[in-house]
């Protein structure tokens, strides 16, 4: 009888969990990309605050290039902006764009707001910054670190779901035209030499005009359009 009444407690408590489990993610959905980001922004903060941890001493006055200057790269090559996924993915398979994926060079996150794909000039320009970082480890005889792609290819309805969670978000992003990817550099935070040779890497690539580069410190990343 008792053992009847521990089990039936059980039951209910287990089919309460679930239940108010559900309603909770019922009612926080609509709010989840809101939520991954301050989850994020929190974890970033302790790498912040720790004393090795240093984003880019200079860059505010290396990479200063502006909307305008990145829209005059895609103008000419850039795809039109695509409503959706499906569509991006509809270029993929006619070869128009590109997909990259996580390799010895660099690391692809998962992307909430873009499609980790590329027109083959932006794709190219990444292989080739990860080539020349490499070498430039390998000459120092440092450990390599693998830099993070953040984000790449937007559609018109991504570029709307993060103006609605991030107010610095614009509709004409660069990101609509293939050519624009991101690179995080929080990764660096413990590895300064390498940090060092990548903005060294990424610095010789603009002054070549190779590439548009904006350093984004709110975002900790290098907003970069090929050229």
């Amino acid at each position: 009888m008792i053992k009847n009444k521990i089990s039936t407690r059980f039951k209910i408590i287990v089919f309460t969990f679930f239940v108010f489990s559900g309603v909770c993610i019922i009612i926080l959905y609509p709010y989840r990309y809101r939520i991954k980001n301050k989850i994020a922004s929190f974890l970033n903060s302790s790498k912040i605050n720790n004393p090795s941890y240093a984003p880019c001493e200079s860059c505010d006055q290396l990479f200063t290039d502006g909307i305008s200057v990145h829209q005059l790269a895609y103008k000419k090559e850039g795809i039109k902006s695509q409503k959706n996924s499906l569509e991006l993915n509809n270029l993929e398979s006619k070869g128009v764009l590109k997909k990259i994926t996580t390799n010895d060079y660099y690391i692809v996150r998962d992307m909430d707001y873009s499609d980790p794909l590329l027109l083959p000039k932006a794709a190219d320009l990444l292989t080739n910054i990860s080539k020349l970082y490499m070498s430039e480890i390998d000459k120092a005889e440092l450990k390599y670190i693998p830099f993070e792609i953040t984000s790449a290819t937007r559609t018109i309805e991504s570029v709307e779901r993060l103006e609605k969670d991030n107010d610095n978000a614009i509709k004409n992003s660069a990101h609509l035209k293939g050519k624009t990817f991101d690179i995080g550099y929080i990764n660096f935070a413990n590895y300064p030499q390498q940090r060092a040779l990548f903005i060294s890497v990424l610095k010789s690539f603009r002054e070549e005009n190779k590439c548009f580069v904006k350093y984004e410190i709110g975002q900790k990343c290098f907003h970069i359009t090929a050229n």
